[in-house]
């Protein structure tokens, strides 16, 4: 089976105009005749998906690890992370299958638009299902691929056997130091959440306690107004009082001064 595995490989990174003629030519004489001779043409889509698996093998990586990171994001819920992830999907998708066209056109190749948005769909099938991402990065698909529901439609779709696709160990140490991020900043947020509401009913008890005060001393300045009319009043007839006593004091003076003048005659 490894010498039809590495048939498979070459014969699905050819020019789809020769693929036809280079597997009849392996199935001769071949013990495997009948298994060749089953490997389909791929369609267009699936042709430009296998390019870019083949040169283009980083993004393609990039993009069914940004898969996982978004599955990822959906079973935890997490909703700032799935709003990233889903915008930077979209500028991926987008880039790689413009990518595949302009590679296809590079070997003489022209594909259609439909064919193009075939290879958009089946990149966005490969980052929703870790069965359907396997399926592109074997490099060995029939057609393109699509979402039916929430899973993939994978029968007929590749040539040959597929391994799982395995989680990098650079995704999963991200994954999970996100995961790690996320659980301290809750706990933070967490932490700051009590000592704000600690802060909040000492601050409350502080208000109350500033109200009452205000208030008495509202009640004291208040009787104190009252006083110090009740006084004004009071200053007001003990001047009245003075001026009334220091006229009497000075016509008693007046006299004596005159009864004296009498009385030295």
């Amino acid at each position: 089976m490894a010498a039809i595995d590495a048939l498979i490989d070459e014969l699905y990174g050819l020019h789809p105009t020769e693929f036809t003629r280079a597997r009849n030519d392996a199935a001769k004489d071949s013990p495997d005749r009948a298994a060749i001779m089953a490997l389909a043409k791929p369609t267009p889509a699936a042709w430009v998906v296998n390019l870019l698996v083949r040169q283009r093998n980083k993004e393609i990586t990039g993009v069914l690890e940004l898969g996982e990171q978004l599955r990822s994001a959906q079973d935890d819920l997490d909703r700032d992370a799935l709003t990233e992830l889903t915008k930077q999907r979209r500028q991926l998708v987008g880039a790689l299958a413009k990518q595949g066209a302009d590679l296809a056109e590079l070997q003489g190749h022209k594909v259609s638009a439909s064919a193009i948005e075939e290879v958009a769909q089946t990149l966005q099938a490969a980052m929703a299902d870790a069965d359907a991402a396997a399926a592109v990065h074997s490099g060995h698909l029939l057609r393109p691929l699509t979402t039916v529901g929430l899973t993939v439609d994978l029968e007929g779709a590749v040539a040959g056997n597929t391994a799982p696709l395995k989680k990098s160990a650079t995704v999963v140490d991200e994954l999970e130091e996100r995961r790690a991020e996320k659980r301290r900043q809750q706990a933070e947020a967490k932490r700051a959440l009590e000592a704000a509401e600690t802060a909040q009913q000492k601050a409350e008890r502080r208000v109350a306690d500033a109200l009452r005060h205000r208030d008495s001393v509202a009640d004291d300045y208040e009787a104190a107004q009252a006083h110090a009319k009740e006084l004004k009043r009071s200053l007001a007839d003990a001047e009245r009082d003075l001026k009334a006593v220091a006229a009497e004091r000075d016509a008693a003076a007046d006299a004596a001064d005159a009864a004296r003048a009498l009385v030295e005659r």
